[in-house]
């Protein structure tokens, strides 16, 4: 749980910036998309992947998400902060 709030911390910090990514903070990228798709499902964050295409049409890699908090994350956030 203490990486989950630390990833929404660094986003509500850098929400003037769009979607960040958050690799530095979770080094294992599949760790990282696992987090990401179980907080966008709490509707904390919102997400987007890039997949890219070998050049025979099949898929080489994910990149690690780019994430973004949302209304709901600013506000879980700024009442942890009050507290």
């Amino acid at each position: 749980m203490k990486l989950n709030y630390s990833i929404l911390e660094f986003l509500y910090r850098n929400r003037k910036r769009g979607f960040s990514r958050i690799t530095h903070i979770c080094l294992d990228p599949n760790r990282a998309t696992q987090i990401a798709r179980k907080m966008k499902e709490e509707g904390l964050i919102d997400f987007k992947q890039r997949r890219f295409m070998g050049s025979n049409g099949e898929l080489c890699f994910i990149a690690p998400p780019a994430l973004m908090i949302t209304p709901l994350g600013i506000e879980m956030i700024e009442s942890q902060d009050m507290e």
